[in-house]
């Protein structure tokens, strides 16, 4: 990349602003679906707020195309540090149901753990912590012994609570 271009480039937000995006809610994989600038506004009512542009944020760029129009456009930006974008948080609580501890999932891809400070903040270590197993209140408040399955991710597990909700649910 020349020096004229790297002096050009713009943080995440001014791309949005400039292309007139929504920011859409990113996925695990930097992905996400909004309306798009360039044909949304001249469809149907009904059809106007439709997800149908895909963005795709990398390490180092954002890309869009439009299944609808097929308009689409690219951009590196400026990797700005401590900018990572939060994607999801998973809350360890004691069996009271207090939070001793959060798992923050960022993108690029990236895992950390903070703690709460008391004052409605938070302290990004786990420093005189108490260790316990997601999701542990659901766990004792369980009337009937599941087979034990262990989850390594804490998506695995929402994912199989949301699995059994849905088909306890059905029946």
């Amino acid at each position: 990349m020349t020096a004229a271009a790297q002096s050009q480039r713009r943080s995440i937000d001014e791309i949005f602003a400039i292309y007139k995006i929504q920011k859409p809610k990113l996925d695990a994989n930097g992905s996400g679906y909004t309306t798009c600038p360039n044909c949304s506004l001249r469809r149907k009512p009904a059809n106007r707020s439709k997800p149908v542009l895909r963005i795709t944020v990398n390490r180092d760029s954002v890309l869009g195309f439009c299944n609808h129009c097929t308009w689409s456009f690219g951009e590196f930006f400026e990797h700005r540090e401590g900018r990572a974008i939060f994607l999801a948080t998973y809350d360890y609580r004691d069996e009271v149901g207090t939070v001793l501890f959060q798992t923050v999932r960022l993108h690029p891809k990236d895992f950390r753990q903070r703690r709460p400070d008391g004052r409605g903040g938070w302290i990004w270590d786990l420093k005189g912590v108490r260790r316990v197993l997601y999701r542990l209140p659901e766990l004792m408040r369980s009337t009937k012994s599941p087979p034990a399955t262990r989850w390594v991710q804490e998506n695995g597990a929402t994912n199989m609570r949301n699995l059994c909700a849905d088909l306890k649910s059905r029946w």
